[in-house]
């Protein structure tokens, strides 16, 4: 498995959303939770570091009652009633007896009760780890009996399920019957959005060890660039590592070629957006004011982080390079930054900070 943290200690943040979720999980009965966030924001590292054995021993007293099964969704290929079987059932086989289980063809329904049942007379809490969980509730070859099986094991024994998606699972259903199923009642939705400042500073120092320098003498100059979602932070950062002289010489062509290794990523966040949030992204990209009936939806957009706001309250566009992404998107042509004064000095400053001139 392509691991997305190489490192256990290599995680960042997320403590306040770790809480949380693990206040469910750790409740008398287990509780459901649904992380919901935009594309790599950090869905995958943070199911992969709330299932692992070193984390549930951190947070759970009684952790050995406990028993974490965690899918990647996106590793069954093809994504089958079939195929997703046979990985549970790879992963359950080794906490109860196999009873001569010898056909793997179809979801064996009964296989899976009795072992949950063997397990709640054991006193046993089962937590079902589901990344990218809606390539499952889109997918037309599970169907309405599959979802109704999944609550009636948490309605009935100590189960809970944590999933990830990049919307409202609810919203993602192949079908008008599992979008109604009672399955999705029993999930709390949390959100995950972009690092707080501190978070960042944590990241920035993980990311930029290899410049050997202190973070804080260009803090400011990457997160104006990346803002405050891992990705984009990861790619300048990455940048950095590479050629520091390029990043910080005032090179016209260095915010050309980091877009250009982001505009992907950029795309996927913005087909996802709703049309009234990009007409408003695009309204601050080209410095419009926002009118007085659509500022509800700059209070959603600075929930997630796409937005700021500066000292004089006014919004913009969180980070430069997604904001040229806007500016494209709204026909609107983007300005040299690179030439200003201001971001000059700055970089001078930068070099020899670092030590890449005298």
């Amino acid at each position: 498995m392509d691991q997305p943290v190489k490192n256990y200690s290599d995680f960042i943040g997320r403590r306040a959303i770790i809480n949380k979720i693990y206040a469910r999980i750790g409740a008398g009965r287990p509780q459901s939770v649904s992380i919901v966030g935009d594309a790599k924001i950090g869905k995958s590292a943070l199911l992969w570091y709330l299932a692992h054995a070193d984390t549930r021993r951190q947070f759970l007293a009684n952790s050995e009652d406990y028993i974490y099964l965690y899918i990647p969704c996106r590793e069954i290929n093809p994504a089958s009633l079939e195929n997703f079987s046979r990985r549970l059932f790879r992963l359950t086989s080794a906490y109860a007896p196999i009873n001569d289980e010898t056909d793997h063809s179809k979801f064996n329904y009964n296989h899976y009760k009795h072992l949950i049942e063997s397990l709640h007379k054991q006193h046993k809490k089962i937590i079902l780890f589901l990344d990218d969980f809606n390539l499952i509730t889109l997918n037309p070859a599970f169907p309405l009996e599959f979802f109704s099986f999944l609550r009636s094991l948490a309605n009935n024994y100590n189960v809970a399920y944590v999933t990830t998606s990049y919307e409202d699972l609810q919203k993602l259903c192949v079908s008008k019957d599992i979008e109604e199923s009672p399955f999705f009642n029993i999930f709390t939705n949390m959100s995950l959005r972009g690092f707080e400042d501190s978070e960042i500073e944590q990241f920035l120092d993980l990311i930029c060890h290899a410049a050997d320098a202190d973070v804080n003498t260009f803090k400011s100059y990457l997160i104006n660039l990346a803002g405050c979602f891992p990705y984009p932070l990861q790619v300048v950062c990455e940048g950095l590592k590479a050629d520091s002289v390029k990043i910080l010489s005032g090179d016209p062509e260095i915010e050309r070629q980091l877009f250009e290794k982001l505009q992907d990523h950029f795309q996927v966040v913005w087909d996802r957006l709703d049309v009234a949030h990009k007409d408003v992204l695009k309204l601050l990209s080209a410095g419009k004011r926002i009118p007085a009936g659509l500022q509800y939806l700059l209070r959603d957009l600075s929930k997630k982080n796409y937005i700021k706001y500066n000292g004089n309250s006014e919004a913009a566009i969180h980070g430069l390079l997604f904001s040229h992404f806007v500016a494209r998107r709204a026909g609107i042509a983007i300005r040299n930054t690179q030439s200003g004064k201001k971001e000059h000095r700055l970089k001078v400053w930068l070099k020899r900070v670092l030590g890449i001139i005298k």
